[in-house]
């Protein structure tokens, strides 16, 4: 094992979730209000759900519960009822949430770092990543999260995108967002 590798993830991960922690602390939230903000406004709508949430931060449901009633309350979410399955809460952001993580993600350091890197190492470091991400994700046997057009639901049709686990169809926009039934393509 190389641990230097690991120790520089580590190091990168801690110093990205520095980044997050000023801007939570700047904008007058605690780091899982604003963690719970950035995953909304990068899933897509079968994972905008009050689980979906849990299971991504990995917190418990109490606490998860406490901040979205908090984030509500504040004017960054709003809940509404699923159409056809009352029992199901959808989450969205407001204007105000969404402007906060648009303007605070990612960190504009960390931003300027990356763009002044080549479009082939952008490529190299997130196809690299990516790969890592999914066998740690296989190999622990964690819940995927990843890009809906990754995922081997996610089809292409003469009409745009299908979702063949939901058999819903899938504006394009969609399909670059996360969501939690994501199976990599094998």
């Amino acid at each position: 094992m190389n641990t230097d590798l690991l120790h520089t993830f580590e190091r990168l991960a801690s110093l990205l979730k520095q980044e997050s922690k000023d801007a939570a602390t700047k904008a007058g939230l605690q780091q899982v209000q604003y963690d719970a903000l950035v995953y909304l406004s990068l899933c897509n709508r079968y994972s905008d759900t009050p689980i979906a949430v849990t299971e991504y931060l990995g917190l418990t449901k109490g606490t998860v519960s406490q901040t979205l009633k908090w984030l509500s309350e504040k004017g960054y979410l709003t809940k509404e009822r699923d159409a056809q399955d009352k029992r199901l809460v959808h989450l969205k952001l407001t204007a105000d949430g969404k402007r906060l993580v648009a303007n605070t993600t990612p960190p504009p350091e960390f931003s300027e770092l990356i763009s002044n890197q080549s479009k082939s190492v952008q490529e190299l470091l997130t196809s690299l990543l990516k790969q890592l991400l999914v066998e740690y994700q296989d190999k622990t046997d964690r819940q995927g999260f990843g890009q809906c057009r990754q995922c081997v639901y996610n089809r292409t049709t003469e009409r745009g995108f299908r979702c063949s686990l939901t058999s819903e169809s899938l504006e394009e926009e969609e399909t670059q967002l996360i969501c939690r039934e994501f199976i990599h393509i094998s």
